[in-house]
């Protein structure tokens, strides 16, 4: 029973393993000009309950959080990802925090606010002329509200949710369905809840990935399927979701495309930040893990993971170096095969299929399409049903 899916697993098994480094390194002749992060937010409570959780009551076991609130659990995730930051970036980032050197941006959601303050905390502790209240040495450092135009939680394009439809109405995500049947079963068994499709099972996976991370003892059948094969299987349910060209041109194109022209506009001094700090989720880090053909096999992404872009200039020839961060590790990952100081302009060239610009992308979005298979249709007009939208929109 619950098998692993070792067909599927080859698959999408291209390792992604790299050299640990966790401070920078400098010298005359490598010199970084511009680094912009992306992170998921730090530990939250469930989103949502399944109808057996033993866990649902807020006030008895969360503390009164509310539904998909950022933890302390979670605050210190992110101050120690702060400071992780700092020790990474400290001889390069000057320590006291200017405007002209950093911008920090975040979806309009409370975990992911908070999870940017906090850490900014961890990045930025305020220095001497900065210090304001005894005994402390918080500041407060602008946290902008981000562009859903260029960036957002889960895509609003119709053109990506048509996509997203011929992706799960796929022979290979079909297979992917029947592999795993027996724990869409049993999930449905002990959970109380009907789950047929790898949106269902990942609410009971949040659940359990939130309550086991707050120290709160599953119940006595979720070893059977937890932390694997469940969390394998939301590898998967991630992958769904920026698995095609298309997926990732929606998804996360804009956002890139911003990415690249920061660094563009770094190079040519038309603005000062050298650091730009994006507050996220998991779905933004697997979207843009997605396009840079870095996300295999597919995972769900930790609290406080983290990619790091770094621009580069060595002898006036720019190039881009990518870092991940799942967890304790920092892994260097390739931008869809070129790996070690890619060039700026064959970033570009590899990523021309996926980056796109704002008017660009609304154009596509709305533009009508036609589905490839029955399934497809079918599919789509099932998740329009059932506001998918919407919930992932709160699962994440």
């Amino acid at each position: 029973m619950f098998r692993q899916v070792q067909l599927l697993v080859l698959l999408f098994a291209t390792a992604l393993a790299a050299p640990d480094l966790t401070e920078l390194d400098l010298t005359s002749t490598n010199e970084l000009v511009a680094v912009v992060q992306l992170f998921r937010h730090g530990h939250r409570t469930p989103t949502d309950f399944y109808e057996n959780d033993q866990y649902s009551d807020l006030s008895k076991y969360w503390s009164g959080l509310d539904l998909g609130q950022l933890t302390n659990i979670g605050k210190q995730q992110h101050y120690e990802l702060g400071q992780f930051t700092r020790k990474r970036y400290g001889k390069w980032l000057p320590q006291k925090y200017d405007k002209n050197d950093f911008y920090a941006q975040t979806t309009d959601v409370d975990r992911t606010h908070m999870s940017g303050q906090i850490n900014l905390y961890g990045l930025y502790p305020a220095k001497k002329d900065q210090l304001w209240r005894l005994f402390t040495d918080w500041q407060p450092i602008p946290l902008h509200p981000g562009d859903s135009n260029i960036w957002e939680i889960f895509p609003n394009c119709a053109a990506y949710m048509k996509e997203y439809a011929e992706v799960l109405a796929s022979d290979l995500y079909a297979t992917i369905d029947k592999e795993y049947a027996d724990v869409y079963s049993y999930l449905s068994q002990y959970s109380g809840e009907n789950i047929t499709t790898l949106s269902e099972a990942n609410s009971v996976f949040d659940c359990f990935k939130s309550e086991s991370t707050a120290g709160l003892r599953l119940p006595w059948w979720a070893s059977k399927i937890y932390p694997e094969p469940l969390t394998q299987l939301m590898g998967y349910f991630f992958h769904a979701m920026s698995y095609t060209t298309k997926q990732q041109r929606y998804y996360s194109g804009t956002l890139l495309n911003s990415i690249l022209n920061y660094f563009d506009d770094k190079i040519n001094g038309s603005v000062s930040q050298q650091f730009k700090m994006y507050s996220g989720h998991d779905t933004n880090i697997a979207a843009v893990l997605s396009a840079l053909d870095a996300f295999n096999p597919p995972y769900p992404p930790e609290y406080a993971s983290s990619v790091y872009f770094e621009l580069r200039n060595y002898s006036g020839h720019y190039f881009v170096n990518v870092w991940s961060k799942n967890g304790s590790n920092l892994k260097k990952i390739s931008i869809r095969g070129c790996a070690l100081d890619c060039p700026l302009d064959e970033v570009r060239q590899r990523l021309n299929e996926i980056v796109l610009d704002v008017a660009t992308r609304t154009e596509e979005c709305n533009a009508k399409t036609t589905f490839k298979t029955v399934a497809a249709e079918n599919m789509y007009n099932k998740l329009i049903k059932i506001g998918e939208i919407e919930r992932l929109k709160r699962t994440f």
